[in-house]
């Protein structure tokens, strides 16, 4: 098992993406990619010394490697909940969408043990979870998830003073109600970019911790829409009941590959669950 390296306050560039390579040991089980300076106090986090109860066995069917990944993945971008719906930015574009798509594929396809890039397939998820202990960063418990004046942000929330001080420094827009796109010059969101560049656009405000361990099958598309067919309105039923062997007793396998083309090594993780702030 691999303890992952995230501490709460991290902050990371979500204009980058997340790193492909986040369930290698070296990464440690982390997805982002770091800034060049903090712009929060972190705080180091601990496995508790209680562990929780495993739930029961969870299967998902995924039409495509990008649905299958968005669910993989264990990190969730909150809304900031200033008054209006923030944009969504699901797992996958993030992940395997950039100029290095290819390499991404190729990275996550091997670690998965499933060929992600082949066309005519879907794929099943089988994921079995413990929930230990949920920690939150002190800004996210005071509530303090978007902040209008950055010079009044509570000394509490860990802020820098030279990310306030950046911060301070960038062109303020008009009130909501008189803005429009025309207000952004080029010369505006260069100096937003470069902030985000150096400080970053995001930070882990809490962490689930815990174990996962999970398995993903690959099925030749014919087969893939069977077994979705077969099992659309069932599959409440045998998340919440198949305890034992789940994967054999909803895909069974031989060695001609009856229903499944290709499964992956079996995989345990030590997961902290990010959500990303």
């Amino acid at each position: 098992m691999n303890k992952i390296k995230t501490d709460l306050g991290e902050t990371t560039n979500i204009l980058y993406g997340y790193n492909a390579d986040w369930l290698s040991p070296k990464q440690g089980n982390n997805a982002l990619f770091s800034p060049a300076k903090k712009a929060l106090s972190t705080i180091k986090v601990d496995p508790p010394e209680k562990s929780g109860k495993w739930d029961f066995p969870e299967i998902t069917l995924h039409d495509t490697a990008q649905s299958l990944l968005t669910t993989l993945l264990p990190y969730k971008i909150e809304d900031p909940t200033d008054g209006i719906d923030g944009p969504k930015a699901p797992a996958d574009p993030l992940l395997i969408d950039d100029a290095n798509r290819v390499e991404a594929i190729k990275k996550l396809s091997h670690t998965l043990g499933v060929d992600l890039g082949k066309s005519g397939q879907g794929y099943a998820l089988v994921k079995i979870t413990r929930i230990d202990e949920n920690v939150t960063h002190s800004s996210r418990e005071m509530n303090v998830l978007i902040h209008p004046n950055p010079s009044k942000i509570p000394e509490e929330a860990g802020v820098s003073k030279q990310f306030k001080k950046a911060m301070s420094g960038l062109t303020r827009f008009k009130p909501r109600d008189d803005f429009t796109p025309g207000d952004i010059t080029p010369k505006i969101a260069n100096e937003y970019l470069s902030l985000f560049m150096e400080q970053g656009t995001h930070y882990v405000s809490s962490m689930v911790l815990g174990d996962v361990i999970f398995q993903v099958f690959a099925m030749p598309e014919e087969r893939f829409k069977r077994v979705k067919k077969i099992y659309a309105d069932q599959l409440r039923w045998f998340n919440k009941r198949l305890i034992k062997s789940p994967v054999v007793r909803v895909f069974p396998t031989s060695r001609s590959y009856a229903m499944l083309e290709k499964y992956n090594l079996f995989i345990c993780k030590v997961y902290k669950t990010q959500e990303n702030q």
